[in-house]
């Protein structure tokens, strides 16, 4: 039964996620160039277009995605952050943490576990933006 509704669930975060991306007024091509910097992803924001991180504003935040995902696809048979993301010293890019594999009953898998699968519900595109409301956090 746990199984069942964790499947739903996954499924009503999909159709969320792809109806809110199909909101949007501005329709990525497959094949068109990606944004240049300061292309903003939300209106009045800029795009930190750059491979440094951006410090972390509170305790235990996700990294932030330091280049464009508009061109990215999630759905629950692919996922496009995983082509580049992924363990095995032939990784261009960080892998996802050890965490990630393990499922919500703490058993380790040899892929990312479906909790963890969509990217983007935790980790967000670094945006040159200031904080709306003040914060004393120190990240390390």
């Amino acid at each position: 039964m746990k199984k069942i509704v964790w499947a739903l669930f996954l499924l009503l975060c999909t159709v969320s996620f792809a109806a809110a991306a199909g909101a949007s007024t501005e329709t990525p091509v497959k094949g068109e160039a990606e944004p240049s910097s300061g292309t903003a992803p939300v209106e009045g924001m800029d795009w930190k277009d750059e491979p440094s991180a951006i410090p972390r504003t509170f305790e235990h935040q996700p990294p932030l995605i330091p280049h464009t995902i508009h061109e990215y696809e999630t759905t629950t048979s692919r996922n496009d952050c995983l082509d580049c993301h992924r363990t095995g010293a032939d990784a261009p890019a960080t892998p996802p943490h050890e965490s990630h594999y393990l499922d919500r009953d703490g058993k380790a898998g040899e892929t990312v576990a479906a909790q963890w699968y969509f990217c983007t519900q935790c980790h967000v595109g670094q945006v040159d933006a200031k904080p709306l409301i003040e914060n004393t956090f120190q990240g390390k």
